[in-house]
This record gives structure tokens, C-alpha cells and sequence, in this order.
């Protein structure tokens, strides 16, 4: 796990989840997109990465998390005026959407074309290489 982004000129997506299969996915397409990531395989990982100063140009988060869950996450990042300013986009198998406060709730599975455009967005770069859909269905902002 890098502690940092690199390459540090490119805009940083932090990237929680325990699911290597969907991190290494997500990897793929997001250094293909020109984005650097830094991945924490749990709550407690990304909690510590963010205490020790990583600041992400956005957050991808799961719910479901060993040790401290996204749930717990997504609260301390709202509650702490350093981090709070960060966007955050909910990748989430949990059906209680409800309770969540990002920016974009994605549930899985998901269409990456649509992940790549809210990513874009929120990131404010341009957008997708590859053609994506502009329509966010089912991943409305939630605040």
C-alpha cells in the first residue's frame, strides 16, 4: 500500500475496499483514465492514511469494511474540516442508502462508464477517455 500519490502530478483517488478483485478493477481503469491511487484494504487503513496527511482529490469507498466500517469512515470525513471538502462516491452491495452521505452512491454491481463520468465530475478533470454515459442513474448526491 503507498502512503502517498504517485505520480503526485495527477489527480489522487483513494480507493477503500477489501475486495482485491474490484481494487486491482478499479486500478486498471482508473491509471488508464491518468488518475494516481492509493488503496486501504480497510476502515482503519484509509482512517490512518488520511490522519498521516494523504489528501485524495476524492474518496471511493465501500460500506461494508473490516475493523472500522465505510459508515464510520464517511462520518469522520464529514466531521473533521480538513477532510470534509473531499468528495466521496459510495461503491456499496448494502441496500441502506439512506444513511449515506457522499456525493454519488454506485451500487455493485456498476457500470464502470458511469463511475469514470462521476469521477470526472466531482474530480473537475476532463472527461473520460473512453465514451461514458453523462447520466448518473442511481447515483444521486446525497448531502
Amino acid at each position: 500500500m503507498a502512503n502517498e500519490c504517485d505520480p503526485p502530478d495527477q489527480p489522487c483517488i483513494l480507493v477503500i475496499d477489501d475486495d482485491a478483485d474490484l481494487v486491482a478493477f478499479l486500478f486498471s481503469i482508473l491509471v488508464d483514465e491518468r488518475l494516481s491511487i492509493v488503496a486501504a484494504s480497510d476502515g482503519q487503513q484509509a482512517l490512518d492514511l488520511l490522519e498521516h496527511g494523504l489528501r485524495p482529490h476524492l474518496i471511493l469507498i465501500d460500506l461494508m469494511l473490516p475493523r472500522v466500517s465505510g459508515f464510520d469512515v464517511l462520518h469522520h470525513i464529514r466531521t473533521d474540516s480538513s477532510l470534509r471538502s473531499i468528495p466521496r462516491i459510495v461503491i456499496t452491495g448494502a441496500s441502506q442508502r439512506a444513511a449515506i452521505v457522499a456525493d454519488a452512491i454506485f451500487e455493485k454491481p456498476f457500470d464502470h462508464a458511469e463511475l469514470l463520468a462521476a469521477i470526472h465530475r466531482l474530480v473537475g478533470v476532463a472527461g473520460p477517455k473512453k465514451a461514458a454515459s453523462s447520466s448518473l442513474t442511481g447515483s444521486q448526491p446525497r448531502r
